[in-house]
């Protein structure tokens, strides 16, 4: 057994696929290149806009991610505390960061732009965000990319408390992965807006595609969990759990054949993943602006269109590069200088050891 921590390269490959994705989906959801797709068959346009499914991918890594940092570590009281504060000192400053820029942004806007109105933000609103609780509190968001921030938090909180109950561990998360199953079965109660337990299962699925490779006699266990939400989400239309269900399958895969530390381990792959969390926190506000260019310069041609989202595309990748180089990877060495510890075992012919500083990633 080797006792190094290891980088999962296919689970940043997968971070920066579902960020582009999401990137992608914006542009054509906000119809930003509606006369380029205008030439191309209308299935062109529809598989661009499944981008935004990204979303779905990016619940199940984290849940990987949050069940390997957990995984065999005794959470004490002190421990959830520190687990909590590495947690916040790796997603807030980044978080805050977009925050502010995204003011900054908007006032710009309302400024250069004649007749854009900057946005009535009010004091509660903006503290609520800072706490990931504007969903829950009613407040109108900031940025449309946070409802997803929010439900993380929400997650890592609630599985740290499931670890907390040391030797029941295994039975509870499986209890919370069948109660997960009520809502894409079509019979999960109506909950308060904002709250994470409809939307469970896709964090669920990357915890027991974790669990189930470290555990094989969970295998059989997960392997019908993610089957029964698979099969659900093609019989009733759910792609995002067909998304959720395919991903984490895809991940378990990764993990028992032994790529899980070196496939997909492409360069410009691995550099997406690595400001994925930038990329996801900022894309809009560089669409926008980009797009508003574009717009004063009268581009209206298909072919204008596409240099435009080349350009955005490029913008967006360049800015949170630069973002990630500033504000979020010195907030990722503190936290990782925080939680330093002895790692578990791992099976050595799984994971790569870690030759790059800062790919963690959420």
């Amino acid at each position: 057994m080797d006792r190094r921590v290891g980088r999962f390269t296919v689970v940043d490959a997968l971070r920066g696929v579902a960020a582009t994705g999401v990137v992608v989906y914006h542009v054509v959801s906000a119809g930003h290149v509606k006369s380029l797709l205008e030439i191309f068959p209308v299935w062109v346009e529809t598989v661009l806009s499944t981008g935004g499914l990204g979303v779905a991918v990016f619940f199940v890594l984290s849940g990987f991610v949050i069940a390997h940092s957990l995984y065999d570590k005794p959470m004490s009281f002190p421990e959830f505390g520190r687990f909590t504060l590495r947690r916040s000192l790796r997603l807030d400053p980044a978080y805050w960061g977009s925050i502010a820029v995204t003011i900054a942004f908007a006032a710009l806007s309302s400024y250069l732009v004649a007749g854009k109105q900057m946005p009535n933000l009010t004091v509660p609103q903006i503290v609520s965000h800072l706490f990931y609780l504007q969903d829950l509190l009613g407040y109108p968001a900031i940025s449309t990319v946070y409802w997803t921030l929010c439900l993380e938090i929400q997650f890592y909180l609630v599985y740290a408390l499931l670890m907390s109950m040391s030797g029941f561990r295994t039975l509870l998360v499986v209890a919370a992965c069948i109660i997960s199953l009520f809502w894409p079965l079509g019979f999960g109660p109506d909950v308060w807006p904002g709250l994470f337990l409809p939307l469970w299962y896709g964090f669920l699925l990357g915890v027991m595609a974790y669990w189930a490779w470290r555990q094989p006699k969970l295998a059989p266990f997960f392997g019908a969990y993610a089957g029964v939400i698979l099969l659900a989400g093609v019989l009733w239309g759910n792609a995002f759990g067909v998304v959720c269900s395919a991903a984490a399958l895809g991940i378990f895969g990764a993990a028992v054949s032994g790529r899980i530390g070196s496939g997909l381990n492409w360069r410009w792959l691995q550099f997406l993943g690595l400001i994925s969390y930038s990329l996801y926190l900022t894309h809009n506000l560089v669409i926008g602006a980009v797009f508003r260019v574009a717009a004063m310069a009268g581009a209206r041609s298909p072919l204008e269109a596409l240099i435009w989202w080349v350009v955005s595309l490029l913008g967006c990748v360049a800015f949170a590069a630069i973002f990630w180089l500033l504000i979020e990877r010195p907030s990722m060495e503190l936290s990782k200088r925080l939680g330093q510890r002895k790692a578990p075992d791992l099976p050595s012919q799984t994971v790569a050891p870690l030759i790059e500083q800062g790919r963690a990633g959420i």
